[in-house]
């Protein structure tokens, strides 16, 4: 171990495996969203996780557990272009650092390659995109599910 230039720390990932279903409810994601300090690229569903909140008096990110507030609750554009960009059945898809993205097929889980081949706009350019705030209907669906305890 060297001081200073080692890239050894540095570890980029090339591709990047989601799931398409929020964690909450097991449901495919309709409304991609996720805490504004959230450092995942993984999402849940907005409504699912505002009525689970309101439900269980619990405001803290279902992945990483930070805790939010409805004005924290970000919806991601990148995100609803990979909903969009596969068919209703699939439930996980592989985002590349280029940015396209393909579904994750049953030949891919037994060590494949074959998958559908959809393209977006760059990885991480989409990604800092990404934290634009939600819009007025939905925030004020949020601020209706009640302010965190």
């Amino acid at each position: 171990a060297g001081g200073g230039g080692d890239d050894d720390d540095l570890i980029m990932a090339d591709e990047l495996e989601l799931t398409l279903r929020c964690p909450l409810s097991m449901l495919r994601i309709k409304d991609p969203c996720r805490g504004k300090a959230c450092n995942h690229a993984q999402c849940f569903d907005l409504m699912t996780f505002l009525e689970f909140a309101k439900r269980h008096f619990n405001w803290l990110c279902p992945l990483c557990s930070l805790p939010l507030e409805a004005s924290d609750l970000r919806i991601d554009p990148f995100f609803n272009k990979v909903l969009g960009g596969v068919s209703e059945e699939v439930d996980r898809c592989v985002v590349t650092s280029t940015g396209e993205f393909r579904a994750v097929t049953k030949q891919d889980k037994k060590g494949g390659q074959a998958a559908l081949g959809v393209s977006s706009a760059g990885a991480k350019r989409a990604r800092s995109e990404s934290c634009g705030g939600l819009d007025d209907a939905i925030l004020a669906k949020a601020q209706r599910a009640g302010p965190p305890p």
